[in-house]
């Protein structure tokens, strides 16, 4: 998992790198909010129970079959109310022109496979299915760097060419989920109400979680389009898109490490949540420092002098954003450990209340670095206020940062883990 994120990584920095070659600054920062739109929207209507399915799944409260029957289902009824809405919801909010009315429908529509994808990823990784998830990972990535290569270096299609293309790769993933859930159990259609009734009785505290956890996760995008022109929001969007990129290096040891998290035994649960948290912590120290230190060099070389301005705003953002890849072992406890998932909704509507303020007063004065200072701010007193939360619901987490102990345990446990799928 581990190497099949790196890989995917790294298809996206290179996809980032043709998207902002290719297509410019001001296209480039039109995309960055067509993206937030839809990113936000599916998980608004997704129900956010593709966590709540790994747990059905990993505790074998239900069998593969009826989870999928859901899963599908709901991509399709809620991904196809959702793309509309999002669509009409973009033409009247924001003031960005430039693509056409035919590929923004194209793109908001394709929300039922986007949907479906995030809930596959949950299906396979309660069954433990790791090596199967890490090809599918790289897969998109590798479609996706491919894609913006045809589309903007050999067809030059621009932001028309650039949101078909994501559309048709969205599709693409999902109907390989469909063929791969088939391959898994041939049965893999059956309905059952009481699957349904559990993903909606514990996962709508959860969705108001990640509803909320989306909104502030994207709140810059919807900021800074009334704030910041539209070549000012590319230099924001390529800062952004290597930030996020960056921080899927924490992504395989949060995921493999959270059936063990939802573990029905309480003090293994808490063990495996703390190892967690340190080795993320310690992860990110090391990788906030090469970030600071190499952007001055790499972001100029790559994406070349029109996104100077993006160095700063980079730089910022990577730590932000590692700062909350560092506390998801802790939400993950909440969801998988506790079963309150109530709790991430409180960090959450607490992140929220503090970065919408900060980040348009911020921006006001000092445009989209204001953003990035107002989003690192929130970000750290969110794992403030989730740490001291999990600590008073007994998670006993004392010291923040890894001994040799812990980083032996998590690599044992993923090798355990690689083993055994």
């Amino acid at each position: 998992m581990g190497a099949a994120q790196f890989v995917s990584a790294l298809f996206g920095v290179v996809y980032s790198i043709l998207a902002a070659r290719g297509l410019g600054p001001a296209p480039r920062g039109q995309l960055f909010v067509i993206q937030a739109y839809a990113g936000v929207a599916a998980l608004l209507v997704g129900l956010s129970t593709s966590t709540i399915m790994t747990v059905q799944l990993s505790r074998e409260q239900f069998d593969f079959a009826e989870v999928h029957t859901a899963a599908l289902l709901q991509s399709l009824l809620f991904g196809g109310i959702g793309g509309g809405g999002t669509l009409w919801l973009y033409l009247y909010t924001t003031h960005l022109t430039g693509p056409s009315f035919g590929m923004l429908a194209a793109y908001f529509l394709s929300m039922p496979a986007l949907i479906y994808k995030a809930n596959w990823s949950g299906l396979f990784l309660g069954i433990r299915r790791v090596g199967v998830i890490s090809i599918v990972t790289v897969l998109d990535a590798f479609l996706m760097s491919v894609g913006a290569v045809v589309t903007l270096f050999v067809l030059r299609a621009g932001l028309d060419g650039m949101l078909l293309m994501m559309t048709l790769e969205t599709a693409v993933i999902a109907a390989i989920g469909v063929y791969l859930s088939f391959k898994q159990d041939r049965r893999w259609w059956r309905w059952s109400t009481k699957c349904n009734v559990d993903l909606l009785q514990r996962g709508w505290k959860q969705h108001v979680a990640t509803t909320v956890t989306q909104l502030y996760y994207r709140a810059d995008a919807f900021i800074l389009a009334h704030f910041l022109s539209p070549a000012s929001l590319g230099e924001y969007a390529v800062a952004r898109g290597l930030s996020d990129r960056i921080t899927l290096a924490f992504t395989p040891f949060a995921q493999v490490m959270f059936p063990h998290i939802s573990s029905d035994d309480a003090e293994r649960s808490r063990k495996f949540t703390q190892a967690t948290f340190r080795q993320l912590a310690g992860l990110g120290i090391l990788l906030a420092t090469l970030m600071i230190v190499f952007l001055p060099w790499f972001i100029p070389l790559l994406y070349g002098n029109a996104y100077g301005g993006a160095i700063l705003l980079a730089q910022i953002l990577c730590v932000a954003l590692i700062v909350r890849a560092i506390t998801v072992p802790l939400e993950l406890w909440f969801v998988g450990g506790l079963l309150r998932p109530g709790f991430n909704a409180l960090t959450s509507i607490f992140m929220l209340v503090v970065v919408v303020p900060l980040g348009i007063f911020f921006t006001m004065h000092w445009a989209a670095v204001g953003m990035a200072v107002a989003l690192l701010i929130s970000l750290i007193a969110t794992m403030a206020l989730t740490i001291w939360l999990a600590n008073a619901n007994d998670l006993r987490l004392r010291r923040l940062l890894p001994a040799t102990s812990d980083l032996m345990q998590v690599v044992a446990e993923i090798k355990n883990f690689r083993i055994s799928s």
